[in-house]
């Protein structure tokens, strides 16, 4: 028996899987000519929000290209989508390129020092890190200078997401009142105006003739001057005409004795009376006694009769 020459044939299965295989490359590739080849219209997805893998997933899938950039944003999570452009439904053309913002979460900045610094470079100096102003209290402070920052909340060197604020506490300088009229007032009642008015009081005591004892006579600084708070006001207070010890001039010439009673504000009155003696054998008031400044002291000098 002789033997069969030439090639086996090639089952059929073998034949039909090449062709299934060429009619899925066939199909890819139309998809691809159609879907990038030739242009068509195409509405743009909304994709904000989403995860930036399925955004890109999902513009693939419509035809289109996809550029993407990263920036901090506070609102959006991390690796989700900010921003797109073209805007979600516009009309397109296939292959055109969706610029998408991806979220690199919340920007962390470190608090910038901004006490002793003016109101102005304060606010300068915190939005230029990246934070806003929050509250600005003002304060008197005698020991900063107006419009200069006290304090800060928070404090200089701890962390926030941008765009937080930060409070100011500003000094609004010295405090300052206006000092009221007090002459004319009792001691105790301009005592009582001046602390009302956030001052001390400091009182002299001065003789006078013409005022009250008890009633003041000046003060200084003169009122309606704007002072700082807790300034203190002088006040001179009546204690009335000046008193004054009467000497002892009994024995003394009348001279002697008139100097010595003038130069303490006295006036003299000098009477004579009969006695050998001529020099000064009495006074009135006597000697020791207390009296207003401008008394009278009468002198009774001896007439020098009966003298050898």
């Amino acid at each position: 028996m002789a033997k069969q020459t030439g090639s086996k044939k090639k089952p059929v299965w073998m034949w039909v899987a090449l062709l299934v295989a060429a009619a899925i490359v066939a199909g890819v590739g139309l998809w691809a000519v159609l879907t990038y080849v030739v242009a068509k219209d195409v509405v743009v997805p909304n994709v904000v929000g989403a995860p930036a893998a399925a955004a890109r997933e999902l513009l693939v899938d419509k035809g289109l290209r996809v550029a993407e950039t990263q920036a901090f944003d506070a609102t959006a999570p991390a690796g989700s989508v900010v921003s797109q452009d073209p805007k979600a439904g516009t009309t397109v053309r296939t292959g055109t390129t969706v610029n998408l913002v991806i979220s690199k979460g919340t920007d962390i900045v470190k608090v910038p020092d901004v006490v002793e610094m003016t109101r102005r470079g304060a606010i300068a100096a915190l939005e230029k890190a990246g934070l806003k102003v929050g509250d600005v209290i003002e304060r008197y402070d005698a020991s900063v200078e107006e419009d200069v920052v006290i304090r800060q909340d928070p404090k200089a060197g701890e962390e926030l997401p941008a765009g937080e604020a930060v409070d100011l506490f500003v000094s609004k300088g010295t405090r300052t009142t206006s000092v009221p009229n007090v002459v004319g007032k009792t001691q105790a009642a301009a005592r009582e105006a001046l602390t009302g008015a956030g001052l001390y009081a400091k009182v002299v005591k001065a003789a006078s003739t013409q005022v009250d004892a008890g009633m003041v006579m000046s003060q200084q600084p003169l009122a309606q001057n704007r002072v700082p708070v807790n300034t203190t006001v002088t006040i001179t207070v009546s204690s009335g005409p000046a008193r004054v010890t009467v000497p002892g001039v009994v024995g003394n010439k009348p001279e002697n004795a008139r100097a010595k009673l003038e130069a303490l504000g006295l006036v003299v009155q000098i009477e004579e009376v009969p006695d050998p003696s001529t020099k000064v054998v009495k006074q009135v008031p006597a000697a020791g006694s207390v009296v207003r400044k401008g008394s009278t002291v009468r002198l009774l000098v001896g007439d020098g009769s009966g003298a050898p």
